[in-house]
């Protein structure tokens, strides 16, 4: 493989425009946790614009708290075309995994 298609293939791996999946911010002062998802249009990039510019989102759990400062880790990556039930329940089963409902940020 020559190095021009390398650097191709790496950028378009990350491009977070273009990416979408499952994310996990933690609050590094009370180690709450809140699990989302970045389905829309602009993919990971755009979600995390929207906290940037909102300080929360749009998420009720975040909205009651004073703005932080979050660690982001995704957790899982999905293809653009995947359907959103897909990735709804890939929210779902992270959600469980790491019990966000009950013990923390995430509401729903």
């Amino acid at each position: 493989m020559r190095l021009g298609r390398k650097n191709a293939i790496f950028r378009r791996a990350l491009d977070w425009t273009q990416t979408r999946g499952i994310y996990l911010l933690t609050c590094p002062r009370t180690r709450e946790r809140y699990v989302g998802m970045a389905s829309g249009a602009g993919g990971f990039l755009a979600r995390w614009r929207e906290y940037f510019a909102t300080g929360h989102g749009g998420n009720v759990g975040l909205k009651a708290r004073e703005a932080s400062d979050y660690r982001v880790s995704i957790l899982e990556t999905i293809g653009s075309t995947t359907p959103d039930a897909e990735l709804l329940a890939l929210e779902a089963r992270w959600k469980d995994k790491l019990q966000s409902r009950e013990v923390s940020l995430s509401r729903s």
